[in-house]
């Protein structure tokens, strides 16, 4: 049993570095050539329609299984396979440049990636992974908590987590729907409640891996597209309707190809884009009362292509998907009586592993991997006219709360304005406890300069220097306000007693001695050379007397030198401890010249 296992999981990296490579191998035939850009990270010329292009990134063979979200900020971020190292990736947009980073590198993982991101503009992804150790799969999952990636293995089997599919609902929890192989034929469903993962099977199907394609409706209840191998590659769509999952097998929908898109709009109504094997078509599937209606998206379409679905605010559809003729990038948008169709790039073999997104105003953003150059690209419509473009500012770069005691509060201001045109959206978010509030969290600008209030509390914050930070993150670019503060200890009561008691300026004695007493603390933490005697005199001799009083010496002279005669003189001794808190204790005595 053991060889059986190790042979099918050979196999089954075989077919995925078949799958990887052999569009390469094609387009090294017909001569297709990389698309040229400046350097990495940098946007390349606008093409037709007003596309940007980005290489995001170049290191190795990148960029397969690939998944695209975009925040409500405008940002964009993608999950990804690494094929040289067998890692998995993840890539955001900063404002100026793509930072890249791997997120799961142990052991082989990173493929049937799918990324969603929560409320907090964190990123979260579902991924496959075969496990070291059993060599079956796992169905992982990594969330940044945003500090650092935290990753979970949900479930282990013999062969499980193909095609994941990941929504994260309004609650900030996660829900994942996946395929299982040869342990099971089905569609499986994961949840977190908050405390704990669920699994739930919706559906048997044909040996055929599938992929899956989920969305939540307003109740929360999910919706799954995929197809079934048995009897002839039909597409069909399942959904929880509160009590169990119901299946429904989309007529006229006979062999379908296995990469399904579906999309919910604001009414619930659900849309689903896929691929007729029998001649390529993009097609687009619409649920209306009492079934379907299906329309042809393009007819140019790749066999089994990466078709990708999302419906702007309207609830018009936008379809990302691969062109069979040159292996290019398409893009078609729902129009009055019909579709509008256009070439994304067409540049090279671009056309596999694709994910389309909207950002929040409808403009489509499509990532994709290039065949031929193995890097990840990422491809932005942008139709916004000159100043038209907003652009984050804010003063100033970093706040400096000084030295704050412990327990205390303090409240500085922040000024973010837009100093581009069109509006300006833009959130803040700490990243440590001790910033309690950022008020206005949120705002808006089209040149309009807003104070921002960020205040911080020392309370439980451990003495000295502490650093955090405010992040800014907008639909005109990102920035990061440094936050430092120097926590000082909290007053401490020191009692002061003064002998002699009564001074007679005319004695001949060598010493005032003061009895310094800590309440609740050790006298051994006063330092002892910051001691002054009405803030002029400095200590002569000292000693510890048990372990709350200091005994302090004083040079007579020198203090009758600055004392008056009178029967009460305030006595200050002041200084401070060496964890950077200060102190001052009084007492009262009399000064006589007989």
């Amino acid at each position: 049993m053991i060889g059986v296992v190790a042979m099918r999981v050979g196999l089954l990296k075989l077919s995925i570095a078949m799958l990887l490579v052999s569009s390469l191998s094609l387009a090294t035939i017909q001569g297709w050539t990389a698309p040229t850009f400046t350097e990495a990270g940098k946007p390349g010329l606008a093409g037709a329609g007003g596309w940007h292009y980005y290489t995001v990134d170049t290191i190795g063979q990148v960029g397969p299984f690939n998944s695209l979200a975009v925040d409500k900020y405008g940002t964009p971020h993608i999950s990804y396979f690494d094929a040289t190292n067998s890692d998995l990736k993840y890539a955001t947009w900063t404002g100026s440049n793509w930072k890249v980073e791997t997120v799961d590198s142990d052991g082989y993982v990173g493929t049937d990636t799918s990324i969603a991101v929560d409320s907090q503009g964190h990123p979260h992804i579902s991924y496959r992974a075969i496990n070291s150790s059993t060599n079956w799969n796992d169905l992982k999952y990594a969330s940044w908590t945003g500090s650092s990636w935290k990753i979970e293995t949900l479930e282990t089997a013999y062969s499980t987590a193909f095609y994941t599919s990941l929504v994260i609902d309004k609650d900030d929890r996660p829900h994942i729907s996946f395929y299982e192989g040869w342990s099971g034929y089905r569609i499986r469903y994961a949840t977190f409640n908050g405390s704990a993962w669920s699994f739930d099977t919706v559906d048997y199907v044909s040996g055929t891996i599938t992929r899956t394609s989920l969305a939540l409706d307003s109740l929360g209840h999910p919706h799954i597209a995929y197809y079934d191998g048995v009897p002839d590659y039909t597409l069909k769509h399942s959904w929880w309707d509160g009590t169990e999952w119901r299946n429904e097998t989309l007529s006229g929908t006979r062999y379908v190809c296995g990469y399904a898109s579906l999309a919910l709009d604001a009414s619930d109504t659900t849309h689903i884009a896929y691929q007729n094997l029998m001649n390529n078509n993009i097609r687009y599937a619409s649920q209306v009362s009492g079934g379907w209606n299906t329309t042809t998206v393009d007819s140019a379409g790749d066999a089994c292509t990466f078709a990708s679905l999302a419906l702007d605010g309207a609830g018009l559809a936008h379809v990302a998907y691969s062109e069979s003729v040159h292996h290019s990038l398409r893009y078609a948008e729902e129009a009055p009586g019909g579709w509008n169709q256009e070439t994304v790039n067409d540049t090279g073999y671009v056309s596999s592993h694709l994910s389309l997104a909207l950002d929040g105003n409808g403009m489509p953003r499509i990532s994709y991997y290039d065949e031929s150059g193995q890097d990840l690209m990422y491809a932005a419509k942008d139709e916004l006219g000159p100043g038209q473009v907003p652009t984050l500012s804010f003063s100033p770069p970093s706040l400096d709360f000084g030295n704050l005691q412990q327990g205390s509060t303090s409240t500085m201001t922040l000024d973010v304005w837009n100093s581009g045109g069109g509006t300006l959206n833009y959130s803040l978010y700490e990243n440590v406890s001790w910033i309690t509030a950022l008020i206005p969290a949120s705002g808006s600008s089209t040149g309009n300069v807003d104070a921002v209030n960020i205040s911080i509390d020392t309370t439980g914050v451990p003495v000295g220097l502490h650093s955090g930070s405010v992040e800014i993150i907008s639909n005109g670019g990102n920035g990061t306000v440094a936050v430092t503060v120097n926590v000082t200890a909290p007053p401490r009561k020191v009692t002061l007693r003064i002998e002699p008691r009564t001074l007679n300026l005319k004695s001949k004695g060598n010493w005032i001695t003061a009895h310094l007493t800590v309440e609740k603390g050790s006298a051994r933490d006063i330092n002892v050379s910051t001691l002054l005697l009405n803030g002029v005199v400095p200590p002569a001799w000292w000693k510890v007397i048990g372990n709350d009083t200091l005994l302090v010496k004083f040079d007579r002279a020198a203090v009758q030198g600055i004392l008056a005669v009178s029967d009460s003189v305030d006595i200050e001794v002041a200084g401070y401890f060496y964890d950077g808190g200060s102190f001052e204790a009084h007492d009262v005595i009399r000064v006589i010249n007989p």
